[in-house]
C-alpha cells in the first residue's frame, strides 16, 4: 500500500515475489530493489516495507534461523557490525543482513559450515511440506464432493440460469489448489537443493537469475485472478435475475410476517447505523447473557487458557467488581446504569462521550452502550477510533458529564473491556462505580425513557479529533527538525491520530502497522512487541522509534542502537528537564513499587525525590492530584504529564520526550543511559484459587523473616519485592540486583520457599 511520509518520500509495501526459499534469488531481488532506488526498511513475514530513495548498491545476505523464534545473539550481531553487516529484519524463517561496503568480507566463507546452518531450516521443511500436502489433499476431496453434489443437481441449477457460475466456482477452486500444491513443492524442492548444494562444498550461485520465476509467479495469480473475476461476475447476474431458493424461502417467510432469522435482523440494524454488517460467528456468541464468573471481589481471577471470542476475562470494567464475560447485552445495561448514575447526580439529562479502539468488537459494543445510554434518557457523542487519552480531554472540552472507552489496551484481539471517566477527565469516584456495579450486578430493572425523553445520538464528532491533536501541538515549545523517527502504531487507536499528529511536526516520520483489520490489533506490534520497530529503527538510521499500546495510553521507546527506552528512563529524563524549567512542583516524580532501583538511583544523584505508590496508574494520578506534583507513571509506559492530561497519554509522552532529546543535544541511548537500570528478575509462584490463600502466604512470619535475611546480604545493592496479584492466582516475586545471576538467585529461593508453604 502506498503512503508518503513527512518529507513526501514515497513508501509502500510488496510481497516477495519469488519463493523465500530460494534464497540466492532473494538476495539478487533485494540487490536490484536497491539498485532502482527501493530501499527496505522493514520486513515482516514474507512482505518487505520499502521507501524511493536515491539507487544505491548494497549486498544482501540471508542466513536460516536455528530455532523456532530465535533470539539473534548480540556478540555475534556486533560481531557482523564489526565486519560492516547490519542486520535488517526477518523474512519468513531467514535473518537479512545488509551490507554498504563493497570491500567487506562475506558473512559466509565455508560452504560446508552454511549448509550444517540449514539442518533446522529442512526439518521445519519437512514437517511443512506434509502438512501442507496432507491440508491440499483435504481441500482436493472436499472439492471433488462439491462438485459430486452440484452435479447432482444440475438440472435445478439449468433451471435457475446459473450454469456458469456452476462452471467458475470449480475452476477458482482448482486454479487456488494448484497454485497452493506447486508453492509448496517449489519451497521443498528449494531448500533441499540449497542444503545439498552447500554441504556439497559448492558456494551459492551470486547474482542469481529470477525473472523466469517470476513470471511464472505473476501468470498463475493473474490466472487466479481473472477466474474470481468471472465468478464474481456471474454471482452478481444470478442474485440480481435469478435469486436462489434460499433467497425466496427467507422472502417469503417476511412477507408472511413471520420473525426473519436472527443473522439477518442484526444486519438490518447494524446497516442502519453505517456499520458493517457482523461475522455470524461473532453474532451468535453476543447474543446470549453470559453467567458471571464469580460471585465475590475476593475470588475474581483470571481464568486459564484462551478465551471466547469477545470475551474479557478479568479486564477492569469498571472495578474489580465486574468479572463477566464481555457481551453486547452487558454493554448495554452497562450504558444503562452509567446514564441512571449520572441522571441521578446531574438531575438532568447526562451527555456522554464513546471512543473505541480498532478491535472487531468494538463496534458491536459501542452500538449496545449507546442503546443503553439512549434508553434511559442520556445523550452520546460518539467519537469514533480515537485513543483513551483523547476520550478523556474531549469529554472536559465538550462539557460532558463522562466519557467510556471502549478498549482491552494491550491484549489481544479477543479480549475488550470498558473504561470511565467522569467530566473532569478522570476515573469515576469509588462512590460512583459502585453505584453502577450495584445496578448491574443486582439486576435492576431501569425505566425507560418515555418517547419524548429517549437519548439522542449527536453526530460529526470525528472532526473533534483534529482538537485532540492542536491540543498535543500546543504542549511543543521546541523546534524538532531534522529528528526522523518511526513510529508504531499496533494496529490500534492511534492509527486514527498519530500519522496526521507527527505529520504536523517539523520532523522525519515513517510509520508502521497502521493498518488495523479488526484482528490484528497488537499483533506482533506494538508496545508489547518491540522487535520489528528495533530492527526498523536501526536499518532506517533513524533517531528514536516510538510505540504505541492498543489504546494508546502508553507508551515505550527504542533509541537509535535498538534498544529498549522503558517508562522509567522517559520519567527520569522529563523530570530533570522539567526541574531545568522551574516545572518540576515538589521536586518529585511519582513511580510504582514496581520501577526500576536505577530510577531510585538516578533520583538520589541528581536532586530529586521519588515517591512510590501500589500498582497500577490510577494509584500514581492520585498521589500526583493530592500533592500537586507534575510528572508519574509506571514502568510499563504509562506517563503522567499532569500539565496536559488527566491520565496517561502515549503521544504526549513521546513529543515531551522528542522534545527533551532536541535539547539535550545527545543521541537516545545517551540520553536514557543517564538513568541505569538494574536487572530484575521476575517469578510468579501459582497459588491455589481458594480464597484467603493469597492473604495467608503473606502474612507467613517465616516468609518475612527469608525476605529480611535475603535483603540484608543484598546490601542496599538490590531490593525484593514480594505482593500477590490483584487478577490472578499467583504471588509476584520481583528481585533487583546488580547482576542478572543474583537477582535470578535470590528470586529462585524465594520462590522455593512459597511453594512449600
Amino acid at each position: 500500500m502506498g503512503a508518503e511520509n513527512s518529507h513526501g518520500q514515497s513508501s509502500y509495501r510488496k510481497s516477495c515475489p519469488i519463493s523465500i526459499y530460494d534464497v540466492a534469488a532473494v538476495e539478487t531481488w533485494l540487490e536490484d530493489l536497491a539498485r532502482k532506488g527501493e530501499n527496505p526498511v522493514c520486513f515482516t513475514g514474507s512482505r518487505v516495507d520499502l521507501l524511493l530513495d536515491e539507487p544505491w548498491e548494497c549486498r544482501f545476505r540471508l542466513q536460516p534461523l536455528q530455532r523456532w523464534k530465535e533470539a539473534l545473539d548480540p556478540e555475534r550481531v556486533e560481531a557482523y557490525r564489526s565486519m560492516g553487516w547490519r542486520l535488517v529484519g526477518q523474512l519468513g524463517p531467514f535473518w537479512v543482513w545488509r551490507c554498504d561496503d563493497p570491500n567487506a568480507p562475506e558473512l559466509d566463507t565455508d560452504p560446508v559450515v552454511q549448509g550444517e546452518g540449514y539442518r533446522y531450516l529442512k526439518r521445519r521443511m519437512i514437517f511443512r511440506t506434509v502438512g501442507g500436502g496432507l491440508i491440499w489433499l483435504a481441500m482436493t476431496a472436499y472439492f471433488i464432493l462439491a462438485v459430486a453434489l452440484s452435479a447432482a443437481s444440475l438440472e435445478n441449477i439449468l433451471r435457475n440460469a446459473s450454469w456458469l457460475g456452476f462452471v467458475a466456482a470449480p475452476l477458482v477452486a482448482a486454479a487456488l489448489l494448484t497454485i497452493l500444491g506447486v508453492q509448496l513443492w517449489l519451497d521443498a524442492r528449494n531448500t533441499w537443493r540449497l542444503w545439498k548444494t552447500l554441504t556439497a562444498g559448492v558456494p551459492l550461485e551470486r547474482p542469481k537469475p529470477y525473472r523466469r520465476q517470476l513470471r511464472l509467479g505473476q501468470l498463475a495469480w493473474g490466472a487466479a485472478l481473472v477466474i474470481s473475476v468471472l465468478n464474481l461476475v456471474v454471482s452478481i447476474q444470478n442474485l440480481d435475475g435469478n435469486p436462489s431458493d434460499w433467497d425466496h424461502a427467507a422472502r417469503t417467510v417476511y412477507e408472511a410476517g413471520e420473525r426473519p432469522p436472527v443473522q439477518m435482523v442484526l444486519a438490518d440494524l447494524t446497516a442502519l447505523d453505517g456499520l458493517e454488517p457482523l461475522r455470524t460467528e461473532v453474532q451468535e456468541k453476543s447474543l446470549p447473557i453470559a453467567p458471571e464468573m464469580y460471585a465475590a471481589r475476593q475470588s475474581a481471577v483470571l481464568p486459564d487458557g484462551e478465551q471466547a471470542f469477545l470475551q474479557t476475562a478479568y479486564y477492569r470494567m469498571l472495578t474489580a467488581g465486574l468479572a463477566r464475560t464481555l457481551t453486547a447485552e452487558l454493554a448495554f445495561h452497562v450504558g444503562q446504569a452509567v446514564a441512571a448514575v449520572l441522571t441521578e447526580k446531574k438531575g438532568s439529562r447526562p451527555l456522554v462521550t464513546i471512543g473505541k479502539d480498532t478491535r472487531i468488537s468494538s463496534d458491536m459494543l459501542e452500538a449496545a452502550l449507546m442503546a443503553g445510554i439512549c434508553s434511559v434518557g442520556g445523550d452520546v457523542m460518539p467519537l469514533g477510533t480515537i485513543p483513551t487519552p483523547a476520550v478523556a480531554f474531549l469529554t472536559v472540552q465538550q462539557r460532558a458529564d463522562a466519557g467510556i472507552v471502549i478498549s482491552a489496551s494491550h491484549n489481544p484481539y479477543a479480549y475488550n473491556g470498558i473504561k470511565v471517566f467522569n467530566g473532569q477527565g478522570y476515573k469515576l469516584s469509588d462512590e460512583m462505580e459502585e453505584q453502577v456495579e450495584r445496578l448491574i450486578l443486582d439486576h435492576v430493572r431501569l425505566q425507560p425513557a418515555a418517547d419524548s425523553t429517549v437519548g439522542r445520538r449527536h453526530h460529526g464528532m470525528h472532526a473533534l479529533q483534529s482538537a485532540y491533536i492542536r491540543h498535543l501541538l500546543g504542549s511543543i515549545d521546541c523546534d524538532l527538525t531534522g529528528l526522523r523517527v518511526l513510529v508504531d502504531c499496533a494496529n490500534g487507536a492511534a492509527s486514527a491520530t498519530a500519522p496526521d499528529l507527527f505529520r504536523a511536526l517539523p520532523l522525519h516520520a515513517d510509520f508502521i502497522h497502521t493498518e488495523p483489520d479488526g484482528v490484528n490489533i497488537n499483533n506482533g506490534c506494538g508496545s508489547t512487541h518491540l522487535e520489528s520497530l528495533a530492527r526498523g529503527v536501526v536499518s532506517g538510521g533513524y533517531d528514536l522509534g516510538i510505540a504505541f499500546d492498543g489504546d494508546a495510553d502508553r507508551c515505550l521507546l527504542v533509541d537509535e542502537k535498538g534498544q529498549t527506552i522503558d517508562g522509567d528512563k522517559v520519567m527520569a529524563v522529563c523530570a530533570s528537564e522539567l526541574k531545568r524549567q522551574g516545572k518540576l512542583s515538589g521536586n518529585t516524580v511519582v513511580a510504582t513499587v514496581m520501577s526500576n532501583l536505577g530510577l531510585h538511583e538516578y533520583c538520589r544523584e541528581n536532586g530529586l525525590d521519588l515517591v512510590c505508590t501500589a500498582v497500577g496508574d490510577r494509584h500514581v494520578l492520585e498521589k500526583m492530584l493530592a500533592d500537586g506534583f507534575a510528572i508519574g507513571g509506571e514502568q510499563s509506559g504509562h506517563t503522567i504529564f499532569r500539565e496536559y492530561a488527566t491520565t496517561g497519554d502515549g503521544e504526549l509522552t513521546a513529543l515531551q520526550f522528542l522534545q527533551t532529546l532536541r535539547r539535550s543535544g545527545v543521541p537516545a541511548s545517551r540520553l536514557a543511559a543517564r538513568c541505569p537500570q538494574y536487572p530484575q528478575e521476575l517469578i510468579n509462584v501459582d497459588v491455589p484459587h481458594t480464597p484467603g490463600v493469597k492473604e495467608r502466604i503473606m502474612a507467613d512470619e517465616g516468609l518475612r523473616q527469608e525476605t529480611r535475611r535475603w535483603e540484608e546480604k543484598l546490601n542496599g545493592q538490590g531490593r525484593i519485592l514480594i505482593r500477590p496479584s490483584g487478577t490472578e492466582a499467583l504471588i509476584r516475586v520481583m528481585v533487583e540486583a546488580k547482576t542478572t545471576e543474583i537477582a535470578h538467585q535470590v528470586a529462585s529461593v524465594l520462590a522455593d520457599f512459597i511453594k512449600k508453604l
